[in-house]
């Protein structure tokens, strides 16, 4: 089975070895072929990445000593918020730039 060209540095994100990294990979397309029933679609590769990502991201936790937790809760907290805040803020700045335009279009006339 062929692995991802990315995998050696998900692995080394992750904090494993190759050979961890590979053995999560053959898991993942496993359980994609259980999930969904085929073997070389674009739902098993997609549920194949989304496995192996979850199961690295697990592996990343799990290495990582206790003392280290609250640093990673916080930079994982840090990241999330501003992804929420970034899609909550897209309509706000689409109804600026909407506003903006309808006070241009006013003062040309």
């Amino acid at each position: 089975m062929k692995t991802p060209m990315m995998l050696p540095w998900l692995a080394r994100r992750a904090g494993l070895s190759d050979r961890q990294a590979e053995a999560l990979w053959r898991a993942a397309c496993h359980r994609a072929a259980l999930l969904s029933g085929e073997h070389d679609s674009s739902a098993y590769w997609t549920a194949a990445k989304d496995i192996l990502l979850n199961s690295l991201e697990h592996e990343r936790w799990r290495v990582h000593p206790p003392l280290a937790w609250p640093w990673l809760l916080m930079r994982d907290c840090l990241v999330r918020g501003s992804t929420v805040a970034k899609l909550y803020l897209l309509p706000l700045k689409a109804a600026i730039a909407g506003w903006q335009v309808g006070a241009n279009v006013g003062r040309q006339r």
